[in-house]
């Protein structure tokens, strides 16, 4: 019980480092994004929202009441999480970050035991829905931050790393535009 609590922190931690890290690269990033990604990304996101809250017992007409600041939330939501993953993208092809098949069957074997079927009929459902690639960049996204985690010292070291990333960008950027 003792390890459990502890692991638990420990990946609570994990993750206020890993949002720590994005919200760094956020407000020292600007990126002209596409509107037709934000705005696919916002759809999907509101989707999620509307889903979420659905299964957590509101009705629709609650759901239609907050409508507007559900819209507002994943619009939000969907231009950060489109900017994070052009600028974790960027960071993980400098830095040769891959994800093989084997880290894929992995997180399908986990998704198996959690919606309690077989890891096969999910990876077919997943190829027909093509979610497979989605999952690819999840796990890449999470790999990239957890790079970044590695490398970063955190509070007194972070913007010295985001400093070598981000002139590591500039060069590439402007070697690209000559």
């Amino acid at each position: 019980m003792r390890e459990s609590l502890l692991t638990e922190e420990e990946q609570k931690e994990k993750q206020r480092q890993k949002k720590e890290i994005i919200d760094k690269l956020l407000d020292k990033t600007s990126i002209d994004l596409p509107e037709s990604l934000v705005q696919e990304e916002s759809r999907h996101m509101f989707s999620s929202m509307v889903r979420e809250n659905l299964q957590s017992g509101m009705t629709r007409e609650q759901i239609d009441v907050h409508k507007d600041d559900l819209l507002r939330a994943a619009t939000k939501s969907a231009n950060e999480r489109v900017q994070v993953g052009y600028i974790l993208h960027r960071i993980a092809e400098q830095e040769k970050i891959t994800v093989d098949d084997e880290e894929v069957n992995h997180v399908i074997q986990q998704m198996a035991v959690k919606y309690r079927t077989s890891p096969d009929s999910l990876r077919k459902e997943l190829e027909e829905k093509k979610e497979i690639d989605s999952i690819k960049r999840e796990l890449r996204m999470d790999k990239t931050l957890d790079f970044l985690l590695k490398h970063a010292k955190i509070s007194t070291k972070a913007k010295g790393l985001l400093s070598r990333i981000m002139s590591s960008r500039k060069a590439t950027t402007t070697e690209s535009n000559q």
